[in-house]
């Protein structure tokens, strides 16, 4: 199910998956290094081949390890950096919280196909009493 779609138009979860890292790694790069990196951005939504599950979630790993180097880092660099990121003038500030609601987004997605294929919920806050 990881590599399936209800339409073309709409990307599978392991695509989608591919795509959040290719972009959180070329901008979170990019402002660590203060210069545009590049990517393939076609290629993430249309892999040639079929990654397992187990080895998305450590690509998800090793994005979040990547982050959490970067979060140190963050008061050594200048927050208005002018930068270029995909062709986009932005700073660091603007291309943090790029990346965050890049991630927010594209997680909604891959909830949504969880539950459509699935039929269950997916129990995020269970451990939670949301009512208090």
């Amino acid at each position: 199910e990881l590599w399936l779609s209800p339409h073309a138009e709409i990307t599978s979860i392991g695509s989608t998956i591919l795509h959040l890292r290719g972009n959180a790694t070329q901008w979170l790069h990019s402002i660590n290094e203060g210069k545009q990196v590049s990517r393939n951005r076609d290629a993430e939504f249309f892999p040639d081949g079929k990654w397992t599950k187990k080895q998305l979630e450590a690509m998800l790993n090793d994005l979040s390890a990547a982050i959490h180097t970067l979060i140190p880092r963050l008061k050594e660099i200048d927050p208005g950096q002018s930068l270029t990121i995909q062709t986009l003038p932005t700073n660091p500030v603007d291309a943090i919280v790029h990346v965050i609601e890049h991630f927010s987004y594209h997680t909604g997605q891959i909830t949504l196909l969880t539950k459509l294929f699935s039929g269950k919920a997916t129990n995020y806050y269970a451990h939670v009493n949301l009512n208090e």
